[in-house]
């Protein structure tokens, strides 16, 4: 045609020439069209809102429940006492350093743009945290106390929401539905677990009245590790502890209705000492020890957050589960669907089952002085100035991250709101009960359509292919004659054989 342009110039004026032309471009195109446009290939659906039902059988991160759902081969005939115990320490041995050991730590002091913590749950699926933003600066808080304030809060997403994906009544495709090839996205607006971690530097005169070894008539009775602290006189409510230079940063004492920790000892250089004296206590508190007289408290508490929402991404090679936080756009955000969700309400409970944690990590080795590496590595992640160190995690990011295993753990089988409203023995159910929460779903499947916008002018080339198909069917069906059509291959060669010679 290109060779031709005299004869194109001169058929294009006759409707015979402008269909034979159409027809060409048509030709040319027809095969990248159906290609681009009939053929199969993965697709990403639109999102669907609905309404979900997960399982709950009992409160957030209650102790019994999980050291009794703890899969172990040590039946209670061999060890009554202390199989589930040992079974969910073993459990987070495996899993308390996965998140920042061998971590690639960018070249910024901004929180929002650290490594995400990352944890594993059930050995096949991907779990991203969010770290959650607070009002004022790591450097500004330091110089209002005028101490390194290290204070980070990280938020895990609801475990529950991967079993809610699997129940038969929610009706979600899996990937093995669909040969394999196939996954969908799920976003939910239910709360999501938290933990605060909150360390502070203080020197060893000022960490002195928590110590119980300097406090006068303690060498009459002096540290005993096998007994401590059952066997000691410690002060205990309504008696308050000695006062600190940092009550009002942990809110520490009367004023707060807040008992301090009390510590054995000091902890040698590179140890921690994890404390076990204070009853009903809130928070979990470490006293680590980088140098003789350089020293870090801090404490660890769990709340409900009320500004994420949920995902869950799911393929036949595994999945990953996210937090979404701190979007203000966040359709799905728990608080846009629970208006009076409450925030910052401290969960006692975690504390009890995170003390199995601790131990398991050997945060209480420095009363032996074990030297644990784990300890020695956390030392050495104590902040030596009032900002965030570009190419390290602080200690209180390391502490939260460590900890991200107890709040998936924590949330397994518990509600989906914050807050148990159900009264049950010991806060667990016989039998599992269901509540709803929002949800949007969207499969990702073979599907035919363009991937792209611009695609779409391609639809012209499919529709004047029809045209011209129809158009053709037309003129066969009116005049009902066939016509050979010569320059076939077929036709060619018969119509050359049975030529005379020239």
């Amino acid at each position: 045609m290109l060779t031709n342009l005299d004869i194109v110039k001169y058929a294009g004026n006759t409707p015979l020439g402008i269909l034979s032309l159409l027809a060409v471009i048509v030709a040319v195109l027809y095969t990248t069209a159906s290609d681009t446009l009939d053929a199969p290939k993965l697709k990403l659906g639109s999102f669907e809102d609905r309404m979900l039902y997960g399982r709950v059988v009992t409160s957030f991160a209650n102790a019994s429940y999980i050291e009794g759902s703890c899969q172990t081969p040590i039946t209670k005939t061999i060890d009554a006492g202390h199989r589930a115990e040992s079974c969910i320490e073993i459990q987070y041995s495996g899993q308390a350093n996965l998140g920042y050991c061998g971590g690639e730590w960018y070249k910024s002091i901004d929180l929002h743009h650290r490594p995400l913590p990352i944890a594993m749950l059930y050995d096949n699926t991907t779990v991203q945290g969010s770290w959650i933003s607070t009002n004022q600066s790591m450097t500004e808080v330091s110089q209002k106390y005028g101490r390194i304030v290290n204070n980070v809060t990280m938020a895990m997403p609801h475990s529950g929401v991967f079993d809610a994906s699997q129940l038969p009544q929610n009706g979600i495709f899996q990937p093995q539905d669909f040969s394999g090839l196939g996954q969908f996205f799920l976003g939910t607006s239910v709360t999501s677990p938290a933990v605060n971690v909150l360390c502070v530097s203080m020197s060893k005169t000022e960490i002195a009245p928590l110590i119980y070894e300097i406090w006068p008539g303690a060498e009459t009775y002096p540290f005993n590790s096998s007994s401590w602290p059952l066997d000691y006189d410690l002060p205990r409510a309504p008696d308050w502890v000695n006062s600190t230079v940092v009550d009002d940063i942990f809110e520490f004492g009367e004023k707060y209705s807040r008992q301090p920790p009390i510590f054995p000892k000091y902890p040698i250089e590179y140890n921690t000492i994890l404390n076990t004296t204070v009853e009903y206590v809130d928070a979990l508190y470490v006293l680590a020890a980088s140098s003789s007289d350089q020293y870090m408290l801090c404490s660890l508490s769990v709340s409900m957050t009320p500004n994420c929402s949920t995902w869950y991404n799911s393929s036949i090679s595994g999945g990953v589960i996210w937090s979404h936080c701190n979007d203000p756009s966040d359709p799905l955000a728990y608080s846009k669907s629970h208006r009076n969700a409450t925030t910052g309400f401290r969960e006692k409970d975690w504390v009890a089952a995170a003390f199995y944690w601790g131990v398991t990590v050997d945060f209480n080795g420095g009363v032996s002085d074990s030297d644990d590496s784990t300890a020695r590595l956390l030392t050495q992640l104590m902040p030596t100035s009032d900002s965030l160190d570009p190419a390290l995690p602080s200690i209180a990011e390391a502490l939260a991250i460590m900890a991200g295993p107890t709040l998936l753990t924590g949330s397994m089988d518990s509600p989906f709101v914050d807050f148990f409203n159900y009264t049950t023995e010991d806060d667990v159910f016989n039998h599992p009960v269901f509540q709803q929460f929002p949800a949007t779903l969207a499969y990702q499947d073979y599907a035919s359509g363009g991937n792209q916008a611009w695609q779409g002018v391609f639809y012209i080339v499919l529709a004047f292919a029809f045209l011209l198909n129809l158009l053709c069917l037309g003129y066969f069906i009116w005049y009902g004659d066939l016509v050979n059509d010569f320059t076939e291959p077929q036709n060619l060669f018969a119509l050359a054989v049975n030529s005379p010679r020239s």
